[in-house]
């Protein structure tokens, strides 16, 4: 998400951006994206929250029962897409009436603390791993800082006290999908 409430998306680690707006009803601007199995939800300014099965080639209106509001959040937690927005509080969905349920289980999903932090992150897995995967850590600037590969593992810590401070993405890649979560490196 730009500056300007565009979104963005690169198929190349950050090496060039495509925007994604121009497919959007109305070109909103948006605030929050989320990736749900092979989906992207986005929430935008006013118009609510909508979903991708393609890549942003096409978005589809998902706010059965939202009220008009500015979305600031999007969170997935315990098979529930939360939306956090403005203001109205906090709205709540099952992914199963959005997403085709065979996404949903594939999504892995794992928790990443403490954050923020210094020097170490662990990641808890919500399985058991199987082999090949890998966990990437992208700068804002969409630069890769660190790659490493885990397998068969239900945790991982890694070391992050080479990281200059600022917020940062932590990608879980494996045959069953993907899964991020942002973090914080203070000094």
């Amino acid at each position: 998400i730009g500056f300007n409430g565009s979104f963005y998306w690169s198929n190349n680690g950050g090496a060039s951006w495509t925007v994604m707006n121009s497919n959007l009803p109305n070109a909103p601007q948006g605030y929050a994206l989320e990736l749900v199995g092979n989906s992207i939800v986005i929430g935008t300014y006013y118009d609510g929250v909508l979903i991708s099965h393609d890549n942003g080639a096409t978005w589809t209106d998902i706010n059965f029962g939202l009220p008009s509001l500015t979305i600031l959040s999007i969170t997935k937690s315990n098979q529930n897409l939360f939306v956090g927005g403005f203001p109205m509080g906090v709205w709540s969905r099952p992914l199963s009436e959005i997403v085709n349920v065979d996404e949903i289980k594939s999504e892995i999903s794992f928790e990443l603390y403490p954050n923020p932090s210094r020097s170490i992150i662990n990641l808890d897995f919500n399985e058991l791993l199987g082999l090949n995967n890998t966990i990437t850590i992208i700068n804002l600037l969409g630069e890769i800082v660190f790659t490493s590969s885990l397998n068969s593992s239900a945790k991982a810590s890694i070391d992050i006290s080479h990281l200059s401070s600022g917020m940062y993405v932590a990608q879980l890649q494996s045959k069953d999908g993907s899964s991020t979560r942002k973090f914080i490196v203070e000094d």
